[in-house]
């Protein structure tokens, strides 16, 4: 009902001739009327914006402007187009032809309030129903009761209580997956992972990789493949860099190195990225890195494989994250890659439910 009255009083308002003159203003709007009747939103919205350009006091541009952030569920920005047009229609003196559009749209006005109102009140019971269900299980499932709290911040990103929720969990999943680690590197050799070559050596208890050719991709990957959920983790610290495009990280997913996710350095950056077949490796996520961190010294990388999630660590902090509908993509090997830097690995382990 609220969509085919605010349609109505958009037509109102271009049936009262705010701007009889066909001037370029008015062949915009128009068009971006045309457009918006045919759910072409984008284009529309572009040439909305034109018209308002040219003419930045149509009040019949504002009004259909709000109409279409209605249509696409953008009510706030519908709202404050509404809004601009009732202050152009005050600065007129609100003639009686525009009264019916002053009260139309302050009626809608008035109803978002009290719907916003109501689904203020609904979110807040949902997130309380939702508190009760981690403050239940974080002691016996502490994996439901991150994603119940995942969940939460989804529908709210900066509600501080699960915020620190999910941190104080996800610090206790690492802690307790620690424990149930088993180590993919004896210090010695490469026993067990393949792909070595002499870009991959050992060196001080730990592996080391160099690699100056950009051009060339390289891996490690051992011997297991991961069918169910995993944890896979590893020390590591950088040590030249020969020219951009330079990364070491860990990969994991899919059934080889040229099909993959990966997670770790990235340009001096934070990054999760996915590699698929001869395409170079594509960034789905990236975050600069924390202040302090020292990329010469020993850091820890953490790839956390639940269900269709993903979620990334550095030093135990989480930092990126990922929902992947293909749930058999995050399944398979797991391997170190590098390329145009070196560096070193070690402390490599990882738990399974397999």
């Amino acid at each position: 009902m609220m969509k085919y009255l605010l349609l109505g009083l958009v037509l109102l308002a271009g049936s009262v001739g705010l701007y009889p003159d066909e001037d370029t203003a008015s062949i915009y709007l128009k068009k971006a009327q045309e457009l918006a009747r045919k759910k072409a939103y984008k284009e529309a919205l572009d040439n909305f914006n034109k018209a308002i350009n040219e003419a930045p006091e149509q009040v019949d541009a504002y009004l259909a402007l709000g109409e279409l952030y209605r249509d696409i569920n953008e009510s706030d920005e519908a709202v404050a187009n509404f809004r601009k047009a009732l202050a152009l229609i005050e600065q007129k003196g609100s003639p009686d032809k525009f009264k019916s559009v002053q009260n139309k749209i302050n009626s809608y006005l008035a109803e978002y309030d009290k719907n916003r109102q109501e689904l203020v009140k609904f979110r807040d019971q949902f997130l309380q129903s939702l508190w009760s269900l981690v403050v239940k299980y974080e002691k016996d499932d502490l994996q439901f009761a991150l994603l119940v709290t995942e969940r939460a911040l989804k529908i709210d990103a900066t509600n501080a209580l699960f915020i620190n929720k999910r941190l104080e969990l996800s610090k206790a999943i690492g802690e307790l997956g620690k424990e149930q680690m088993a180590s993919l590197f004896n210090g010695t050799d490469l026993d067990g992972w393949k792909g070595a070559s002499e870009d991959w050596q050992v060196e001080n208890e730990a592996i080391r990789f160099e690699c100056d050719k950009p051009e060339i991709l390289s891996g490690l990957s051992y011997k297991i493949k991961l069918e169910s959920d995993y944890v896979f983790t590893s020390k590591f610290k950088m040590e030249k860099v020969y020219g951009s495009q330079n990364f070491l990280m860990l990969a994991f997913g899919y059934q080889s190195l040229s099909n993959n996710y990966a997670f770790g350095i990235f340009d001096q950056k934070l990054a999760l990225v996915r590699h698929e077949g001869d395409k170079p490796y594509r960034k789905i996520k990236e975050k600069e890195l924390p202040p302090g961190i020292d990329l010469v010294g020993w850091n820890e990388l953490t790839v956390e494989v639940y269900g269709d999630a993903v979620r990334c660590y550095l030093n135990g902090d989480l930092c990126l994250e990922m929902e992947e509908s293909d749930k058999t993509n995050l399944r398979g090997l797991v391997a170190l890659v590098g390329n145009n830097c070196s560096g070193y690995f070690k402390d490599i382990m990882y738990s399974s439910e397999e």
